[in-house]
């Protein structure tokens, strides 16, 4: 007998994609032409006798004798092929609706090209004998007018096919471009610095890409790169002193994501502080060599932001133990001793860069309340000497304020070159693009006095001793 090729619920999901809002009458039409002059009763009565109304929903079957038909196999068709939306962004999908009739068990149909220009995708798709179906449209489809079609026929007759086409409107895809990649190398996002031979460990990932680019001077960095990773580089003693670039940049079909980079300053281990260090008293040096330079690992002075200290932070190093190089960011730290009897002092490695002539910064002091660390009295120096003191010999190089003793919650300032010009006592003018040591002892004697007579402070010996330090007022350097 004639076989419409769906289903009841089937048509409920063709009568859906009607385009009329209000309620539709779900039904068949199947009415007869009395114009024909029938041969067979079950022959359709012209092309394009099945046909669906995208208003209502209707599927109406024209044959040539409505009542000898009922009982008969013979005939095939394939309505017109409707397509929502009829233009479609790449990278989304379009739904195709379409019905067929024809001998049951004995016909089949197929997704055909429809045209000279098939929607990617779509031929020699599986689709049966009725629509809805639904088809991707790839992202990297150009933008353009496609075809598609569905061809059906009985089996073993090719002289049976009937075929239908549609064109679907292809834009292109919205993609922004993906954002900045997340990039560190040791940890640090902006400037970090090592010793030759120390390790250097990138870490990096991206969202909505497809692709990323590592680029920059560093030694076997750059390179197509995935679009999330770890890669360590565990021997740097065959790198060059000096400074590096580490960058990368992802893209997708948006384009390209805002360039991500880390400066890296690769120093020398063995680089001695300035001739002039070697003629002054210096703790950690020498006769004062019982006081211990905190450096990292087991010996670091940063506390981390659980319940223990943070062994990765290198304490010889500013930008070690702040996100990046000096002044870094308005980012608190929690600086700590707490061995050796107090004999410890932190002696942090910066270069001051491009500071303004007039430029007024500080470094704030706050009560600790991390790691039951107790709150001391302390001297705070910047030199360029690593563990440096001496009140007299800093005064005559850079100026009074240089050395200070400070109460708990007492700002250390310095500046730039205008503060030697003022005399301003209470600022340490430092000169731009020069390495200086950021210097820290806990202890109760007064700036001045001189290092070889400078006592741990009594609170520090047996319990740990700590400061919060916050930068303030930052400058690019």
């Amino acid at each position: 007998m004639l076989r419409l090729a769906f289903s009841i619920s089937n048509l409920a999901l063709l009568l859906v994609f009607a385009s009329v809002a209000q309620a539709q009458t779900e039904r068949f039409v199947v009415v007869q032409d009395v114009q024909q002059n029938v041969a067979d009763p079950c022959e359709l009565a012209s092309t394009g006798s099945l046909t669906i109304n995208p208003t209502s929903g209707d599927i109406s079957i024209t044959v040539a004798d409505l009542q000898s038909c009922l009982g008969s196999a013979n005939a095939l068709d394939v309505s017109e092929i409707l397509v929502s939306p009829t233009i479609v962004e790449a990278g989304t999908s379009v739904t195709v609706v379409w019905a067929s009739v024809g001998p049951e068990a004995e016909y089949s149909c197929s997704a055909v090209a429809g045209g000279s220009n098939p929607l990617p995708g779509w031929v020699g798709q599986s689709i049966g004998l009725q629509g809805p179906t639904s088809v991707a449209v790839g992202v990297g489809t150009a933008s353009g007018l496609y075809d598609l079609g569905i061809a059906c026929s009985i089996a073993g007759d090719p002289e049976s096919l009937v075929s239908r086409s549609a064109q679907v409107q292809v834009t292109p895809a919205d993609i922004n471009p993906p954002p900045q990649p997340s990039l560190t190398v040791n940890g640090v996002s902006s400037s970090t610095s090592v010793e030759q031979g120390d390790s250097v460990t990138v870490v990096w990932s991206s969202q909505s890409a497809t692709s990323c680019q590592a680029s920059g001077t560093f030694t076997g960095w750059p390179g197509t790169k995935a679009l999330s990773g770890t890669e360590v580089f565990s021997d740097t003693s065959g790198i060059d002193i000096g400074s590096y670039t580490i960058s990368l940049r992802c893209s997708n079909l948006g384009g390209q994501s805002p360039l991500a980079s880390v400066s890296l300053n690769v120093t020398d281990p063995d680089e001695p502080p300035p001739s002039e260090c070697s003629t002054r008293p210096l703790l950690g040096v020498g006769d004062l060599s019982t006081w211990r330079r905190k450096t990292t690992g087991s010996n670091t002075c940063k506390w981390g932001t659980g319940s223990s200290a943070d062994p990765s932070a290198d304490c010889r190093f500013y930008d070690q133990v702040w996100p990046s190089a000096w002044p870094s960011t308005t980012v608190r730290r929690d600086l700590f001793i707490d061995g050796n009897e107090g004999r410890e002092f932190i002696a942090m490695e910066f270069n001051s860069g491009n500071i303004p002539f007039a430029h007024e910064g500080r470094l704030t002091q706050e009560v600790p309340q991390f790691g039951g660390a107790s709150s001391a009295a302390k001297i705070f120096s910047i030199s360029k000497c690593p563990g440096d003191f001496n009140e007299d010999i800093l005064n005559a190089e850079m100026g009074p304020g240089c050395v200070r003793d400070t109460f708990v919650t007492e700002s250390f300032r310095y500046g730039g070159p205008s503060s030697s010009i003022v005399n301003d006592p209470g600022t340490c003018a430092l000169q731009p693009n020069t390495r200086y040591f950021l210097n820290i002892v806990f202890t109760t004697d007064e700036a001045g006095t001189p290092p070889d007579q400078i006592q741990p402070n009594p609170t520090c010996v047996s319990a740990r001793c700590g400061v919060p330090i916050t930068p303030s007022s930052i400058y690019a350097p």
